[in-house]
């Protein structure tokens, strides 16, 4: 059964990127204040069509619908994919952790169902410092544990999320950026 899905924006309203900056250097974390928008990625996830398919349909910046699918057996390319930056790479990356942390043995046999999302409403704006990167890789980590019953938490999802876009991607995120998992209108 589809289930739908919704991870809204952040708006950091103190302290954009304390959380990466202050611990450079050896000094100590910094802190910041955000709040979730109601603009957001909205989306359905199922099991894919075939076994071990992982397919994404989303709505790209310019309004287009775009597709990227793969097996998830093939971690070349979902690195390939994960390193190369933009859109993609995201969810690329987002998925190895998925993987890692909660596949067994290769990291797919688990999943052998597949993960099938489709993006069908974005109302948040991409490149405008509200998460739209971070939001994707929420809602790749949210999907996985809709459909398979990891028991993640919210903050769970948010460290994979974040594990996902600042180790496999070129992306130099901050972890407050994942905070857009808590939803619109909640201060964290």
């Amino acid at each position: 059964m589809p289930c739908d899905v919704f991870v809204s924006g952040r708006v950091c309203l103190l302290g954009e990127h304390t959380d990466w900056a202050g611990a450079l250097g050896g000094r100590s974390p910094g802190r910041c204040l955000v709040v979730g928008t109601r603009e957001g990625l909205h989306a359905t996830c199922d099991y894919g069509d075939d076994a071990y398919a992982f397919t994404m349909s989303a709505i790209d910046s310019s309004g287009h619908r775009a597709t990227f699918a793969c097996d998830l057996r093939d971690r070349e390319r979902l690195s390939d994919e994960a390193r190369a930056g933009g859109f993609w790479s995201y969810v690329c990356g987002t998925v190895l952790e998925v993987l890692d942390a909660y596949g067994d043995g290769e990291g797919c046999d688990y999943f052998r169902r597949g993960v099938a999302v489709r993006n069908y409403s974005t109302t948040l704006p991409t490149k405008k410092g509200l998460s739209s990167s971070a939001a994707v890789c929420v809602l790749i980590a949210r999907c996985f544990n809709e459909l398979y019953s990891l028991g993640m938490t919210t903050t769970d999802e948010m460290a994979l999320a974040y594990r996902g876009e600042s180790a496999r991607t070129p992306s130099a995120c901050g972890a407050m950026d994942q905070a857009c998992a808590f939803g619109g209108g909640r201060a964290v």
